[in-house]
């Protein structure tokens, strides 16, 4: 079950359709009544994925990170993936680190203000006009989740996150989202459509995420 979930889950793009109708274990409405989400599910499963509307400029879920003494740079995205006919809707944030040395990162940190989250991750890796590029999923789970309440509870507008990526080597940085209003809808809506209300100790099981509190 493990390397089927790990499979659903990392798979970034999902073929289907947009049906105004309940899937899953949340009320998919919620996201196809508004403007800033894509929602797209494939009727034969009640499987599909749900993201934000792009448009001329970057998705408003847009993450991007910059890390030090490292000429690389990450980009990322949050969204909702939605498998197992339907049984799990779990938000993710995917991040793809571009840059001149591997990393092989399986582990990556994140700090809050609260807060540190040390999840395990599985990497997919290639090569892109002379860049490497490792492409990694975090899923939040019911605990992991905090990580987007702690970035809009906090106070500061321009709130950066520390991040370790560990692998072969170390490397450190910070990452912003360029929206936090737009992740303040995303977390709201989620919750909205009864996703904190699942029991997703499963795919906790397949992505483990350890949460320490910050004195």
């Amino acid at each position: 079950m493990k390397k089927t979930l790990l499979t659903l889950f990392t798979t970034i793009a999902v073929c289907g359709m947009s049906y105004s109708q309940v899937y899953a274990k949340i009320d998919v409405s919620v996201f196809e009544n508004k403007a800033d989400y894509n929602v797209d599910m494939d009727d034969f499963d009640d499987t599909g994925e749900i993201s934000f509307v792009g448009g001329d400029d970057m998705p408003s879920g847009t993450v991007i990170g910059n890390p030090d003494g490292d000429n690389g740079y990450i980009s990322g995205k949050l969204d909702i993936k939605i498998i197992d006919d339907g049984n799990i809707a779990a938000p993710r944030m995917s991040l793809l680190y571009t840059g001149d040395d591997w990393i092989f990162t399986d582990k990556i940190i994140i700090k809050t203000e609260s807060h540190r989250y040390t999840f395990d991750v599985d990497r997919d890796t290639d090569t892109v006009g002379g860049k490497i590029t490792e492409l990694y999923t975090l899923v939040f789970t019911d605990e992991s989740i905090q990580l987007l309440k702690d970035v809009i509870d906090d106070e500061d507008e321009d709130i950066m996150l520390d991040f370790r990526l560990s692998g072969d080597r170390k490397v450190d940085g910070n990452l912003m989202f360029l929206d936090i209003d737009a992740v303040k809808e995303f977390y709201e809506d989620y919750v909205a459509a009864g996703g904190t209300k699942q029991d997703l100790s499963e795919v906790a099981n397949s992505f483990p995420c350890e949460v320490k509190d910050i004195d």
